[in-house]
């Protein structure tokens, strides 16, 4: 189901999912995925929902010729609490990318503190405080992405485990 924001209504009355269907008019966003978590380390509560992006371009070198191709891909998309604009990121199916990606749907998210540690290295751009969030996505087929913020960047990154 989309949700569309008719052009009169003011941007303070729209929901998190109209925000992010308004920058993101592609991606079919999955309302009921909205979750809470404080993911830019203002102390104020963002909104988390993904979406799919059903046409993604790849550019793909087969027989020494740029071949390019559409595939879905998984958006995570955050409406930040503080008024800045929406931010989303994509993740590829594995399907898409042949070496990395989510297997399947999103099937579990998990809210935790922010760790800025990744396998024995820092997270480039990750600086720990106390009410930063992180999240995991994972898709119930091994596929799991650790979701943070990358404070140099001032954007949402993230890395597969």
């Amino acid at each position: 189901m989309l949700l569309m924001m008719p052009a009169w209504m003011h941007a303070q009355d729209a929901t998190p999912a109209q925000h992010l269907q308004q920058d993101y008019p592609k991606v079919e966003w999955r309302i009921n995925s909205a979750t809470t978590v404080d993911i830019d380390c203002d102390g104020k509560p963002d909104t988390f929902v993904w979406g799919i992006d059903p046409q993604v371009s790849h550019t793909y070198e087969i027989d020494g010729k740029l071949q390019k191709h559409l595939y879905p891909e998984i958006v995570l998309g955050f409406e930040l609490g503080s008024g800045k604009a929406p931010q989303a990121i994509n993740i590829p199916f594995l399907k898409n990318t042949g070496y990395y990606g989510l297997r399947t749907n999103p099937k579990k998210i998990e809210v935790q503190p922010l760790s800025c540690d990744w396998e024995g290295r820092p997270l480039p751009g990750c600086v720990k405080q106390d009410q930063c969030q992180s999240m995991w996505v994972k898709d119930g087929d091994r596929f799991e992405a650790y979701v943070f913020w990358d404070s140099e960047r001032k954007a949402v990154s993230w890395v597969k485990h």
